[in-house]
């Protein structure tokens, strides 16, 4: 009597258990990646709004005519919540332009992040004051000058 094998129609636990596993394995990488993905978006964005502020501020800090060498420093708060900057002012080697060396941080006091620029302005004179005069036409007598 010859023993016939069972033809397997359908899947052994084992290979559902193994299907399961690598399954598993795959989503994990991908919720991994999505995280990942979202935290370098976030730090992306950041560092956007603190260039975009650094430019802001650098543009600021041309138009101040009393500009001069020294530490400088302010919030942005009103641009965006939690950001400031500091900057050092100092003079450079070349005649007429002052060194900034410009630094905007965000993020806890302990240890923030920062974005830093060193850029070079030429302070804008001070406005010059001038005397208004008034002329008035002067009146000839007595015919044709």
């Amino acid at each position: 009597m010859s023993r016939q094998r069972r033809q397997h129609v359908g899947m052994t636990l084992l290979e559902v258990l193994v299907a399961m596993t690598i399954l598993a394995i795959g989503v994990v990488g991908i919720i991994g990646t999505l995280a990942a993905a979202q935290r370098a978006q976030r730090v992306s964005e950041e560092y956007t709004v603190a260039a975009t502020l650094a430019q802001h501020v650098l543009t600021n800090l041309r138009q101040t005519p009393t500009l001069a060498a020294g530490d400088l420093s302010g919030s942005l708060e009103d641009a965006a919540v939690g950001y400031r900057w500091q900057a050092q002012v100092t003079d450079s080697d070349i005649t007429g332009l002052l060194r900034v060396q410009l630094t905007i941080q965000w993020g806890p006091e302990v240890h923030p992040q920062a974005y830093e620029v060193c850029s070079y302005l030429r302070p804008v004179a001070a406005p010059t004051t001038t005397a208004e005069t008034t002329t008035t036409p002067s009146s000839t007598t007595g015919g044709m000058p």
